[in-house]
């Protein structure tokens, strides 16, 4: 297959295909696109786009974009090549038996109802509806306006100024930010001026000062990707008012609004939720499965890299998570106060279910998981009783904090953050944490988060409690 350099043909491709499947996704639109990529090569073989590029120091293949059969496009690149951006559609197409299929969350599009956006109404809504009652109440006479080439070296200056306002110590990071905002702007600001642009650009000021930009781009399927949103938050209400006010003013007649991904940052999810998701444009990659330790290094993340953070631990985490446990266990006064898992069960929690670490200089220090394993949740609810309204039960499990990091509160803190998971990824469903019967600091801790007790049962010499959250 021959490749060759990015040019007007391949734009006219992706836009049609774009139109003719209805695609929602943010990652073919055309500045960030163009902007965040380099040394982008194509290929057209039967009527199927082939797309190859660099992002930093990573060479990239997209998915096949393709009218005919999925399976067989990807069939024309090598086995050892990973192809990403697939959706949870697509790879139902593919054969599960033959292809390694990898997903990545924190990739995953936010796609809003534009309807739903605008009016905000109901209970769900409340909230935005008070930020931005607040937000023109302190500042009447604050207004969203068009941008114009006017503004450019005013929008210019406000992007870096949020940059550098932000609180980060590492001067290489503020700096690759700055650049790698300032190029994206500078490239969606210079197209406005174009008569057949799809790019909206809007100016939030108070006072001829401008505290909020946003911009977006209309794809052919009529889906906005937000691809830029800033505000100063020292105007309170200011981000709500921005994004409602935007979408009102800018993007009425579109179907959906597409606010991308939150690369897994904790407090951009929490954001993004509150502002109620229709559904998301999932995010995996694919290649053979004989090839998938490929795949696995492409993104594989060293705990040990990591200074101060929470992240969601996997399978590759395996005997980092079993000896953070072991040593834990080891530390107790009452070996019994933990129920330690089987090596199969904490890999099988690991690869199917959700555990959360709590990671300083390097090392685990706390841990909390949530067991998917529904035969065992089944189980928790006759014990406990359970009654139909309740739900699923799924175990609370794998508490520990290390002993130097005891009685800090970092217990309760990663509990309340494995709760936040699963209010928005497994409810309705009811949470069971069993504790031995005189852990008196677990048993506190998970009654301060809404626990309460359901049962208690003896195995062996063991007497556990069965505490229970619905959520």
């Amino acid at each position: 297959m021959k490749f060759k350099a990015y040019d007007s043909l391949a734009h006219e491709f992706i836009y049609k295909w774009i139109r003719d499947k209805n695609y929602e996704g943010s990652e073919l639109s055309e500045l960030p696109f163009l902007d965040y990529f380099y040394d982008l090569k194509y290929a057209i073989v039967d009527n199927t786009l082939y797309l190859q590029g660099r992002y930093e120091d990573e060479h990239l293949y997209w998915k096949p974009l393709t009218y005919g059969n999925l399976e067989e496009a990807i069939q024309r690149i090598d086995d050892t090549i990973p192809l990403h951006y697939f959706t949870q559609d697509e790879i139902k197409e593919l054969d599960k038996d033959k292809y390694y299929i990898k997903g990545f969350r924190g990739e995953y599009d936010y796609v809003y109802d534009t309807q739903d956006f605008i009016n905000m109404s109901g209970k769900k809504w409340h909230s935005k509806r008070n930020h931005i009652s607040k937000f023109k109440s302190l500042y009447p006479d604050a207004k969203l306006i068009a941008y114009d080439n006017k503004y450019k070296q005013d929008c210019l200056k406000f992007a870096i100024d949020w940059v550098k306002d932000r609180e980060i110590d590492e001067e290489d990071l503020v700096n690759s930010l700055l650049e790698k905002e300032y190029k994206l702007l500078k490239g969606m600001l210079l197209s406005v001026g174009d008569e057949n642009s799809k790019i909206k650009v809007a100016i939030l000021v108070n006072h001829d000062e401008i505290i909020g930009l946003t911009v977006a781009e209309v794809l052919p399927s009529n889906v906005a990707i937000v691809m830029f949103e800033k505000a100063n938050t020292d105007y309170e209400g200011s981000y709500t008012y921005l994004a409602n006010t935007f979408a009102k003013e800018f993007l009425q007649d579109t179907r959906y609004l597409n606010r991308q991904e939150d690369m897994e940052v904790e407090g951009l999810r929490k954001s993004k939720l509150s502002y109620n998701p229709d559904h998301f444009v999932e995010r995996y990659s694919v290649i053979k499965k004989e090839n998938a330790e490929i795949l696995d290094k492409l993104f594989a993340r060293d705990i040990r890299d990591i200074k101060d953070g929470y992240i969601q631990l996997d399978e590759d985490d395996y005997e980092d998570v079993w000896n953070f446990l072991i040593d834990g266990i080891e530390s107790l006064e009452d070996k019994k106060f933990f129920m330690n898992y089987k090596p199969d069960e904490l890999l099988f929690i690991l690869q199917h279910g959700f555990m959360y670490a709590h990671v300083i200089d390097g090392k685990i220090v706390a841990t909390c998981g949530v067991d998917s394993d529904r035969e065992y949740g089944d189980y928790l609810k006759e014990i406990c009783g359970g009654s139909e309204d309740e739900g699923q039960y799924f175990e609370f499990s794998g508490i520990m904090v290390d002993e130097a990091h005891r009685h800090l509160g970092l217990g309760q803190d990663i509990c309340s953050r494995v709760i936040s998971w699963a209010k928005d990824n497994v409810s309705p469903c009811t949470l069971c944490a069993v504790v031995q019967w005189n852990n008196i600091a677990s048993l506190n801790n998970l009654k301060k988060l809404g626990f309460r007790e359901r049962a208690e049962k003896e195995m062996g010499e063991y007497l556990f409690k069965y505490l229970t959250l619905k959520i």
